[in-house]
């Protein structure tokens, strides 16, 4: 079971580090823009972002969070896209079927990542 986290760390890690990147936001600015701290606080709430990115251990509900600013942001709005990975909640699917998938939709991001790489 943690590994089924890590995993899943690690892909939603890699999608706001994506996303930030299409809609042309760092990770210092995405911070600056949605704190209400004082500037000093700001400083280290960069800093606890940036570590959120790297780590194995940040919980993905943390990260889903981050991602869901993102969703709403204006920014996001103009890429006229759709949100990645909606969940489903069906426990009709067998586990094997839920792998399965998610290989796939790990496939399919990977040819979207390299072909915008290459565009670029």
């Amino acid at each position: 079971m943690g590994t089924d986290n890590s995993s899943q760390t690690k892909q939603l890690q890699k999608e706001i580090k994506y996303l930030l990147k299409k809609i042309g936001v760092s990770q210092a600015e995405f911070v600056k823009r949605y704190s209400d701290s004082s500037e000093e606080e700001v400083k280290s709430e960069i800093e606890k972002f940036k570590k959120h990115l790297q780590r194995e251990t940040t919980k993905p509900a943390i990260l889903q969070q981050y991602l869901n600013i993102i969703y709403e942001s204006h920014e996001y709005e103009k890429l006229n896209t759709v949100k990645l990975r909606p969940k489903l909640k069906n426990d009709k699917f067998s586990e094997n079927f839920k792998k399965e998938m998610k290989k796939i939709s790990e496939y399919i991001d990977e040819i979207i990542e390299n072909k915008d790489d290459l565009s670029e």
